[in-house]
């Protein structure tokens, strides 16, 4: 049977193989997760679900973020955007990124942060277990985990 639909959550929960097409013309195929896990396009990245990212440059096999160091086989001074979804990223006392909790939201089993995070413009929506993690106003340490980063050159969408 052949789906077709434009809401992304329904393809990666009914399909065994996705097609994401890009103004008539493939983008990437494979499995729902292979798409959402390692995306070959930031345009696909969008599609499928939340995206933090952070620009920069490659230096020596890797790009710098707030978060610590995400290697990539870019050459050398390109420009860059490594991007991370939302659940890579950890509330952790000694994690390399700082910031603070704006907003924490009640969703019964869950709760939502709006998190500023030194060196990225925008605030990031980060979740956690409701009767854990930071209160709205506290400062906090954010750490990654690195195999679900990737890297994209900065004007690929």
């Amino acid at each position: 049977a052949l789906l077709v639909t434009h809401d992304p959550e329904e393809a990666l929960a009914v399909c065994d193989r996705v097609v994401l097409l890009r103004d008539g013309r493939v983008e990437q195929v494979g499995t729902g997760e292979a798409l959402y896990r390692r995306p070959a396009t930031r345009f696909v990245a969008r599609f499928l679900g939340e995206l933090i990212e952070c620009a920069g440059r490659c230096q020596g096999g890797a790009v710098e973020t707030p978060f610590g160091r995400v290697p990539t086989d870019l050459p050398n001074g390109s420009p860059a955007v490594a991007c991370f979804r939302p659940e890579a990223i950890r509330f952790h006392d000694a994690g390399a990124a700082r910031g603070r909790v704006l907003r924490r939201a009640f969703l019964g089993a869950r709760a939502m942060l709006l998190v500023t995070v030194d060196g990225l413009a925008e605030p990031v929506c980060l979740s956690c277990p409701a009767g854990e993690g930071p209160e709205a106003g506290d400062a906090v340490r954010l750490d990654w985990d690195g195999a679900q980063a990737f890297v994209f050159l900065r004007e690929a969408d």
